[in-house]
């Protein structure tokens, strides 16, 4: 039975099928709520590093206001986008999951994260506790870990049967581009305040290494379908914005890599330039997801 309140905020928002109990968005087109879906999963990748790194600045009082507000939301967005993926979100344009082991991915990724969202909230709040702050450091990897397997079991369901599969490897690939310039950024503040040492500099140079070769591989496109084939020219020129934006981080943290100092203000650059990088790559992929 429909609950009344959303009966009625359906019908007021044009969405509801007299008559049939179901909302109209049951009837969405399959192929844009596969795009959809794995956009939405690519985001979710980018929220679980958007949330640690800006907990992490506020900790070390780089725009600690703004930040700590960052945290807080992607830490919210992230809670309330699993229950989308999972239930179907009229608003994001995605149906119900019916795959097994897609909700199995799910409901790992949630058991996982419910430590990383609460903690990015206390950090945000200014509780700096040991536990509070172990508990954002360690859960970050593991719940971006789970939820880019959950997103591999989406690509191969939806992007096999549903939309071609080389749009849907080139909705991921862009997709990582947006959790990439969260992860180098708090990356950067780990080691700016003694993090992982050198294990973490060398994830900062991998994740630097990786962001530019995906960058590269985008540009191609793929032979025989991969990557959807050829940029479509909307495509390619959202590419360059990605790459001028990408060009004097890429710099900045290079110079890092090699063992420079990490001063406040290049903690304040860093995150000021990874805000641009990521709306650029977000615009990106919402091309791959339209076009």
């Amino acid at each position: 039975m429909a609950r009344p309140y959303l009966t009625v905020a359906l019908i007021v928002a044009g969405l509801w099928v007299e008559g049939s109990g179901q909302p109209a968005w049951a009837e969405v087109d399959a192929a844009q709520n596969a795009r959809n879906r794995i956009s939405l999963a690519a985001r979710q990748r980018m929220l679980s590093q958007r949330m640690a790194k800006s907990a992490c600045l506020s900790m070390v009082s780089v725009d600690s206001e703004v930040e700590a507000r960052r945290a807080h939301e992607a830490a919210t967005s992230f809670d309330a986008m699993l229950v989308s993926l999972a239930d179907g979100d009229a608003e994001q344009g995605v149906l119900k999951e019916t795959y097994p082991d897609v909700r199995a991915g799910l409901a790992r990724t949630a058991a996982l994260s419910s430590g990383l969202t609460a903690s990015a909230r206390q950090i945000a709040a200014g509780d700096l506790h040991t536990v509070v702050v172990w508990l954002m450091v360690s859960r970050n990897l593991p719940t971006l870990s789970e939820m880019h397997a959950t997103m591999e079991l989406m690509e191969a369901h939806y992007g096999t049967a549903q939309i071609d599969p080389g749009i849907a490897a080139a909705i991921v690939l862009a997709g990582r581009q947006g959790m990439l310039s969260q992860k180098m950024v708090k990356e950067l503040c780990f080691l700016s305040i003694g993090i992982g040492g050198a294990d973490v500099r060398e994830a900062l140079a991998d994740t630097v290494g990786v962001f530019d070769t995906a960058l590269h591989r985008l540009f191609r496109g793929g032979k025989d379908g991969a990557l959807g084939g050829k940029p479509k020219p909307r495509q390619r020129g959202q590419l360059r914005a990605v790459k001028k934006s990408w060009k004097p981080m890429k710099q900045m943290l290079e110079e890092v890599v090699a063992g420079g100092e990490i001063t406040d203000e290049i903690l304040l650059d860093a995150a000021r330039q990874s805000e641009v990088l990521l709306q650029e790559a977000d615009a990106l992929v919402l091309l791959y997801t339209q076009d």
